[in-house]
C-alpha cells in the first residue's frame, strides 16, 4: 500500500483530468489535484478516500487544506484513518483478527510494552503498530496474505532539512524527506548551501534534494558530493546557467531542471544547461530552458529518458545534446527545440513523444528504429536519421514529420485516431519503401514525395493524400475523401490507383489534364472530382476531355491566372527555424532579392526585414514584371504577386537551411482576363466549381439530347468583388447555381458575381449561403428563376451579402415567368412576359417590366422593418399578400401623420378597429410613394414582424378603386 500521490491512478480514474493534462491545461495530474481535485472529492490513490477523510475530520475540512498532505504529515501520527477499510481494521477488538496478514500474537510477544499497554487503551497490537510502532522502527509481523500496510512509513512525508553554507552532515528518516539546498543571501551575495564537503544520506523513502536560486541571472552549480539514498534532484534557476555533476550521487534516479518556474519565456534568453550523470540517473526533465547538454559519462549508461517542456516561446529555437548509449525516449511538450542524440552504434529504438511541439528537430544518427507518438495538440517535427530503417507513428493528435530524402527508412507504420491527420514529408522513394496506413483512421499525407517505383502504400480509412508520376503498381486508397496528385498525363503501363469509397479527388495541372492520354481511363478508378491546379493563361484556349477520366463528372478550377503554385499567386513565407545556437543573423535571396536579418532571435524582427526588403521590388526569379507587395502580418510574410508575374511555383530562395523557408498558398489568386477553358464530354448532371475569381469556363455534355439535362455551377465570394467569370453550358435545360461564403462568415461580404450563358435553359435555381449578382444575357428561354435556396448560414452575413440580382431576358409576351428571391436583399426584374415575382425575405427591389405581372409580398421578417419596393407597378399588374388569407377589402388609411412610422402604426390597427374585419389591407401615400399594408394580427396595435406585410410602390398610385379577390390579391385597373 502506498499513500503517495499516484498520478497514473489519478488520471485513469478521472478521464476528464487526463484529457485536460494532455491538452496542456494542467502541467501534471498533481497540479490538478492541488488546485481542484481534493476539493472535488477525487481520490489521490487507491487507498486514500478524500471524501471520507474530510467527513471524519471536520477540523481539516474547515482548514481548507490538502487532506492527503495533512494525513501524511499529521493525521497518521494523530490516529486519523485514511479510509473506512483501514478504520474497520484498526477498530477490530479481537486479537489476531485486525488483519488476516498481521500476526497479533507475534507482535505482542516481540513488544511486551505494547502488550502491557493494551488494557490501557489500545484495542490491538495492530492498532499500536499503525499509529506508533512503524514510526518507532518496530517490525510488523505479517503472514502471507491480507491487508499489507508495512510500507506506510516509507510512503509518508518525512522531514525538511535546510542545508547551510557550511559543511552539512544529514541523515534522513524512513519517510519521504526534502533536503533544501537553496541559494541564500550573505551580505547581499548569493551563496550556495550545497557544497562538495557535504554528506547527505536520504535513508528510506523517496527523497528529494532541491537546489534553487530566485536571483535573476544567478548561475546554479550542483557539485559532486557525498550523497546517497536521495532519489530525485530538483534544480531551480531564474535566467542563470545550470551546471550539475551528479555522477557520484548514489541512488539518484531522476533530475528535474526548472528555469523561470517552468513558465515560457517572453523575451530572449541564453541559459546553458550542463548536466553530467554516471550510471545512476535514468530520467531527466528540463523546463523552459534554452540550450545545453546532458551526458551520461559512465561505461554502462543508464540515462533512458529526457523531457523538454515549454521551450523557446520568444521565437528562437533551443539546442540540446543528449549523450547516452541507453537513451530511448524523448518527450517534447509545448516546445520548440533541436535535440541531437549521441549514442553508440548499436540496435536501439528511439521513441519521440510530442505534444504541441513546433518546428523542432531531432537528430539521431545511430538509432536503428524510430517511434513517434503525438498527444494533445498538433506537433511539427523534423527527423534526421542515418541508420534507422523503420518508422512507427502513433498519432492521437495531428502530426507533421519531415525527413531527409537520404534517410534509409524502408518501413513506415502509421496508427492514428479519427481527426488526427499525419503528414509525412520527404520520404526517400529511391529505395524500397512500404507505408502501412491501414490503421491510420486520421489519414496520411505523403504528397511531398512522389510514389517511387518500389513504394508500396497500404491505405487506411482516413483521408490519404499521395503524389504519383509514373507508378506501375495497383493501389487502393480505400475509405476516406482521398487526394491523388498526378504529375503526369498517365501512370505506368501496370499502374492502377483506385480512390475507393468516399469523395476522392484527382489533382492535376491544367497542362497535364489537357494532354491526358486515353490510357488514363483504365489507370484510375472511383475518383469523383478532378481538380485543376491552375487555369488558362493569357488569351489561350485549353480543352479538357472528361471522357479520359473514367467517370469523373465534377471539376474544380480557379480558372484564374494562377492556381496552387502558378503565375500571379500570393505566397506565404514562414521561417520555422533559424541558424546555429546563439547565432541569429544571416541573409537569403528570395526571388533574386537579397534579404538580411541580423542580431535577434525574435521572429517578428526577422519577418519585418524580409517584408521590408521585398516590398515594392521587381523579382527576377521568376520575373514579376511589376513590383510585388510584401507585408508582415504578425505571423509571417505575405507576398502578393501581380497577374503579370512568372510562375510563382518556381520562386528561388537561396542561402537557407533545410526547412528554413516554407512556401504555401495563402491568398486568393488574381483573375485571368481572356483565357478560355473548355470542358467537354461531361455526363448529365455534372458540376463545375469555380474556386476563385477567374475567366469562367465553357461546358458541354457528351449527350445533350435528353431534353431534361442538368448542370451545376458552384461559385464563391470571400472578401468581396469575386467574379467567377462567364459560365457557359450548351443544350442544358436546368442550370443550378450554388454559392459559397469562402470566408466562413468571418468578414463582411458582397455577393458573388458571374455571367451565365445557357440559351437552352428554362429553369435556373440559386442556392447557398451567400448572394449572387448574376448577369443574364441572351437566355431567353428561362421561365423559372428560383433563389429561395439562398439562406444565411451565419448571423454575420448581412442582407446585401445574401442578395440575388436577376434580370429576365424572356420577352415572350405569352410566357409565364416565375421569379423568386431568397433571404437577402434581392433585385429581381421581369421582362415582357407575364411575370410572377416573389421577393422572399430581405429588403427586395422588384421590377415587373412589360406585361401583366404578379408581385407576391411576404410578411415583414426579422427584428427590423424590411419593406420591399415595386418600381413599376402599373395597369394590369397585381399584388398578392403572401399569406393568401381572405381580406375584407382595400382600405385607405386616413390619419393626420407626419412620419412613415405613424402611417404604419395607423395601418396596423385596421383589423382591430373595423368590427368583424381581419387581414385588412390598407394603403396610404407618403413622401411621393404609395404604401400597401396587410394587417394580419388583430391583437397587435403595431406592425408585427413575420405576420404583417408591407410593400412600397414607387410613385403616387391611386388604389381607391382597386378590388381585392379572396386570396388577398388586387389588380391595378
Amino acid at each position: 500500500m502506498s499513500y503517495n500521490f499516484d498520478p497514473e491512478f489519478y488520471l485513469e480514474s478521472n478521464p476528464d483530468v487526463k484529457s485536460a493534462v494532455a491538452n496542456g491545461q494542467f502541467a501534471s495530474a498533481y497540479e490538478h489535484w492541488e488546485q481542484h481535485g481534493w476539493r472535488e472529492g477525487r481520490d489521490p490513490n487507491a487507498w486514500f478516500d478524500s471524501s471520507y477523510y474530510l467527513e471524519q475530520n471536520p477540523d481539516v475540512a474547515d482548514a481548507d487544506i490538502d487532506p492527503l498532505l495533512h494525513f501524511v504529515v499529521h493525521g497518521a501520527r494523530e490516529g486519523r484513518t485514511p479510509s473506512q477499510a483501514v478504520a474497520t481494521a484498526l477498530n477490530n477488538p479481537l486479537p489476531g483478527q485486525a488483519s488476516t496478514a498481521f500476526d497479533e500474537a507475534a507482535y505482542l510477544d516481540a513488544n511486551p510494552d505494547v502488550a502491557a499497554a493494551i488494557p490501557g487503551g489500545f484495542v490491538s497490537g495492530y492498532n499500536h503498530w499503525i499509529l506508533y510502532g512503524q514510526f518507532e522502527g518496530r517490525d510488523a509481523m505479517w503472514s502471507a496474505a491480507g491487508l499489507d500496510l508495512s510500507d506506510i512509513g516509507s510512503q509518508l512525508r518525512g522531514d525538511d532539512f535546510n542545508l547551510t553554507a557550511g559543511v552539512d552532515t544529514v541523515t534522513g528518516t524512513i519517510s519521504n524527506d526534502l533536503f533544501i539546498a537553496d541559494y541564500v543571501s550573505l551580505n547581499g551575495v548569493a551563496q550556495a548551501t550545497l557544497n562538495p564537503t557535504d554528506i547527505l544520506d536520504g535513508g528510506a523513502g523517496d527523497d528529494i534534494l532541491r537546489v534553487k536560486s530566485e536571483v535573476s541571472g544567478q548561475n546554479v552549480i550542483v557539485p559532486a558530493a557525498d550523497i546517497s539514498g536521495i532519489e530525485k534532484l530538483d534544480i531551480w534557476s531564474t535566467y542563470g546557467d545550470v551546471t550539475a555533476n551528479v555522477g557520484g550521487y548514489d541512488g539518484l534516479t531522476a533530475v528535474d531542471i526548472v528555469y523561470r518556474f517552468g513558465q515560457k519565456y517572453s523575451a530572449p534568453h541564453s541559459e546553458v544547461t550542463t548536466l553530467e550523470t554516471n550510471a545512476n540517473v535514468k530520467k531527466v526533465a528540463v523546463y523552459s530552458g534554452h540550450a545545453g547538454s546532458i551526458t551520461d559519462t559512465s561505461d554502462a549508461d543508464t540515462l533512458e529518458e529526457v523531457t523538454f517542456t515549454k521551450f523557446a516561446n520568444n521565437g528562437g529555437t533551443a539546442e540540446f545534446t543528449v549523450r547516452s548509449d541507453a537513451f530511448s525516449t524523448l518527450n517534447l511538450n509545448d516546445t520548440r527545440i533541436n535535440v541531437t542524440i549521441e549514442a553508440a552504434d548499436q540496435p536501439r529504438t528511439l521513441t519521440v513523444v510530442t505534444n504541441g511541439t513546433t518546428y523542432s528537430k531531432v537528430t539521431d544518427p545511430t538509432a536503428s528504429a524510430v517511434e513517434v507518438k503525438s498527444l494533445g495538440t498538433k506537433s511539427a517535427l523534423t527527423l534526421s536519421t542515418e541508420t534507422a530503417t523503420s518508422l512507427s507513428i502513433n498519432a492521437e493528435a495531428a502530426l507533421q514529420i519531415s525527413l531527409f530524402e537520404t534517410a534509409q527508412i524502408g518501413q513506415v507504420d502509421v496508427v492514428s485516431t479519427a481527426g488526427s491527420s499525419v503528414e509525412l514529408r520527404h520520404l526517400n522513394t529511391d529505395i524500397p519503401v512500404t507505408i502501412d496506413a491501414t490503421a491510420a483512421n486520421g489519414g496520411l499525407d505523403i504528397s511531398s514525395s512522389v510514389l517511387g517505383a518500389h513504394t508500396t502504400f497500404l491505405a487506411g480509412s482516413g483521408q490519404d493524400i499521395v503524389r504519383a508520376e509514373t507508378y506501375d503498381q495497383a493501389l487502393s486508397l480505400n475509405a476516406g475523401d482521398d487526394i491523388l496528385y498526378l504529375d503526369s498525363t498517365s501512370l505506368g503501363t501496370s499502374g492502377l490507383i483506385d480512390g475507393g469509397t468516399g469523395v476522392d479527388r484527382l489533382e492535376m495541372s491544367l497542362e497535364n489534364a489537357s494532354s491526358t492520354e486515353a490510357a488514363l481511363r483504365s489507370q484510375i478508378a472511383n475518383f469523383e472530382i478532378l481538380s485543376l491546379s491552375r487555369a488558362v493563361a493569357g488569351d489561350a484556349t485549353t480543352t479538357v476531355d472528361l471522357q479520359n477520366f473514367n467517370g469523373i463528372n465534377y471539376v474544380q478550377t480557379p480558372n484564374a491566372e494562377v492556381g496552387a503554385s502558378s503565375t500571379g499567386e500570393t505566397q506565404n513565407i514562414y521561417v520555422p527555424e533559424l541558424l546555429e545556437t546563439g547565432v541569429y543573423a544571416g541573409e537569403m535571396t528570395v526571388g533574386g532579392i537579397k534579404v538580411v536579418y541580423d542580431g535577434t532571435e525574435r521572429m517578428d524582427e526577422i519577418y519585418r526585414p524580409i517584408a521590408e526588403a521585398l516590398n515594392g521590388q521587381i523579382l527576377t526569379a521568376p520575373d514579376s514584371i511589376e513590383p510585388v507587395r510584401a507585408e508582415y502580418d504578425g505571423g509571417g510574410v505575405y507576398i502578393y504577386f501581380p497577374a503579370s508575374a512568372g510562375d510563382v511555383g518556381l520562386i528561388e530562395i537561396e542561402n537557407r537551411l533545410t526547412n528554413l523557408i516554407i512556401l504555401e498558398s495563402a491568398k486568393p489568386p488574381q483573375a485571368s482576363d481572356d483565357g478560355q477553358l473548355n470542358l467537354i464530354n461531361y455526363a448529365n448532371d455534372g458540376t463545375l466549381e469555380l474556386t476563385s475569381s477567374g475567366a469562367g469556363a465553357h461546358v458541354s455534355l457528351a449527350d445533350d439530347t435528353g431534353g431534361d439535362d442538368v448542370f451545376t455551377f458552384k461559385v464563391s465570394s470571400s472578401r468581396g468583388n469575386d467574379n467567377s467569370g462567364t459560365l457557359q453550358v450548351d443544350n442544358v435545360e436546368t442550370v443550378n447555381l450554388v454559392t459559397a461564403n469562402a470566408t466562413g462568415g468571418a468578414l463582411p461580404l458582397i455577393p458573388a458575381k458571374a455571367t451565365l450563358i445557357s440559351t437552352s435553359a428554362t429553369a435556373v435555381t440559386v442556392s447557398g449561403d451567400t448572394g449572387l449578382e448574376l448577369t443574364n444575357t441572351g437566355n431567353t428561354a428561362i421561365t423559372t428563376f428560383d433563389a429561395s435556396g439562398v439562406k444565411a448560414a451565419s448571423e454575420t452575413l448581412t442582407g446585401s451579402a445574401l442578395g440575388v440580382t436577376f434580370v429576365s431576358d424572356n420577352a415572350d409576351q405569352a410566357a409565364q415567368v416565375t421569379i423568386t428571391g431568397g433571404e437577402g436583399d434581392d433585385h429581381l426584374t421581369g421582362n415582357d412576359a407575364a411575370d410572377t415575382i416573389t421577393g422572399g425575405k430581405g429588403v427586395d427591389v422588384l421590377t415587373g417590366g412589360a406585361g401583366n405581372d404578379l408581385f407576391i409580398v411576404t410578411p415583414v421578417a426579422g427584428s427590423t422593418l424590411e419593406i420591399d419596393t415595386i418600381t413599376d407597378f402599373s395597369s394590369g399588374d397585381a399584388i398578392r399578400m403572401s399569406n393568401a388569407q381572405a381580406s375584407s377589402g382595400l382600405v385607405a388609411v386616413t390619419v393626420s401623420a407626419n412620419s412613415l412610422d405613424e402611417y404604419l402604426a395607423a395601418a396596423a390597427k385596421l383589423s382591430s378597429t373595423a368590427p368583424g374585419d381581419q387581414n385588412v389591407i390598407g394603403w396610404f401615400q407618403f413622401a411621393g410613394n404609395t404604401y400597401v399594408v396587410q394587417d394580419n394580427d388583430t391583437a397587435n396595435q403595431s406592425i408585427s414582424n413575420g405576420v404583417d406585410a408591407v410593400v412600397k410602390l414607387t410613385g403616387l398610385i391611386d388604389l381607391s378603386e382597386t378590388a381585392i379577390t379572396g386570396d388577398s390579391t388586387f389588380t391595378l385597373q
